[in-house]
């Protein structure tokens, strides 16, 4: 008589022909195993178009990022700053320092293009020393401790040491520069000095006055005791009395304002 077989075996049973699948869960129907496996195709696709898109993104912000690293700026002369603070758009503090920034940027592209001409530090110091020379021909105070000006450039080159600039002839340099301008701007500013002070048309007239304990020299500006100083050197008048004399015309208003004692 034929064992009958009884299916005991932890595989699948068969019965002749037919498959009969385990009941552990082990195995999956073919439809659902292509199901599962689309599923999976579909996700890796979406993953796929994703990471591609972050790399437009990512390539589209450094292209804007590169942009906006060499902003056009506008330059802000005193007056737009001055209405930009009457319209109380931004505070004086913030206008004074936005035009202290504009000066040293201005400043040290100006200095780093003509270092540009030049390859060694040598040349570089050169054109430092050439430009301070300049200054302190303008304005001979520069040299004196104690003098107005060079008081002016002392406190400047504090505040720009506190804003992290090293203690170099190239931050002197830019403290004299932060005071007084480019060094062609102050010639010119001179020579327009020289030609009011000397203009007899329109002037106020009467003398200038010596002051209480001082010399007429003592009354004159910086830069106009530094012009008569060197005609004087030079032959152009033969003493301070003959400079006084011709200082009675001059437009003593106009010496006020810079600072003359009249």
């Amino acid at each position: 008589m034929a064992e009958e077989n009884t299916g005991t075996d932890e595989g699948a049973a068969n019965k002749g022909d037919e498959f009969v699948p385990p009941k552990d869960g082990s195995w999956l129907p073919k439809d659902r195993v292509n199901e599962m496996v689309g599923i999976a195709k579909d996700a890796a696709r979406v993953a796929e178009q994703a990471l591609e898109q972050s790399r437009k993104d990512n390539v589209a912000l450094q292209a804007q990022l590169s942009k906006n690293a060499k902003p056009d700026l506008k330059h802000y002369s005193r007056e737009d700053l001055a209405g930009l603070v009457e319209r109380e758009d931004i505070t004086q503090l913030q206008a004074d320092t936005l035009w202290d920034k504009q000066l040293r940027s201005e400043f040290e592209a100006e200095l780093d293009k003509r270092f540009d001409s030049f390859s060694t530090e040598t040349n570089s110091t050169n054109i430092i020393q050439n430009d301070m020379s300049a200054y302190m021909q303008q304005l001979p105070d520069l040299k004196v401790r104690g003098t107005k000006d060079r008081t002016k450039v002392e406190k400047e080159f504090g505040y720009l040491r506190s804003l992290g600039e090293p203690d170099n002839s190239r931050t002197e340099l830019l403290a004299v520069r932060n005071v007084f301008g480019p060094i062609e701007t102050l010639k010119d500013s001179l020579e327009t000095l020289k030609k009011e002070t000397h203009k007899d048309a329109g002037g106020a007239g009467g003398n200038s006055g010596t002051g209480e304990g001082g010399t007429f020299a003592d009354t004159l500006t910086a830069r106009e005791k530094a012009y008569y100083e060197t005609g004087l050197a030079n032959g152009l008048y033969k003493d301070w009395e003959e400079i006084e004399e011709e200082m009675k015309f001059a437009n003593q208003s106009v010496r006020k304002a810079n600072g003359a004692k009249v």
